[in-house]
């Protein structure tokens, strides 16, 4: 082999190499654990899930993000991630969905009180226009579903009493006996 051949003077210097881009950042793996599970799941307005008690996506870590998970007895868990972020991967988040409370309507004289759990809730009447929130009791066998004790008193009758079984986000409603006049 001979000697290597020079660049001739008018040939034009090599083109200098484009700078690398900076890669973008490797999405981060999400594993969200829904109680009781996502009727819905979704991230930016779509959705990503649906009936699922583990929601998995990966998230693209260089813009922000709002992930909403629904479900028709519970309040909406919303998280919003921030660009940038720092999130470990696998990244595992834990969502107890908190329960609403369960919706009284009672049929009865509009002026007949009501009483739920012992405590004053307003009048039959006032249950027709708006229903009556009934909280879930805590401490029992489910947070999405429990017993409350519903009490009508109408004018010259005795008291209507019954247990009802009650449901996080459903509405109820409660029929009063006829009850006997009072002697």
């Amino acid at each position: 082999a001979g000697p290597a051949a020079a660049t001739p003077p008018h040939a034009a210097a090599p083109e200098p190499r484009p700078a690398l881009r900076p890669s973008a950042a490797s999405p981060a793996h999400l594993s969200i654990y829904v109680r009781p599970y996502a009727q819905r799941a979704l991230l930016d307005g779509v959705e990503v899930a649906r009936d699922a008690q583990e929601v998995r996506l990966d998230l693209d870590t260089t813009r922000p993000h709002r992930l909403q998970i629904e479900h028709p007895c519970c309040a909406p868990f919303v998280r919003d991630f921030s660009a940038g972020e720092k999130l470990p991967d696998p990244f595992e988040l834990r969502v107890p969905l908190q329960p609403l409370p369960a919706l009284l309507r009672v049929q009865a004289d509009p002026w007949a009180r009501v009483f739920v759990n012992g405590r004053a809730a307003g009048t039959a009447g006032e249950s027709q226009r708006n229903a009556i929130p009934v909280p879930l009791p805590p401490g029992g066998d489910s947070p999405y579903e429990g017993q409350a004790e519903i009490r009508i008193e109408q004018e010259g009758r005795q008291p209507f009493v019954t247990s009802a079984r009650i449901r996080a986000g459903t509405e109820l409603t409660v029929v009063a006996g006829e009850s006997e006049v009072k002697p």
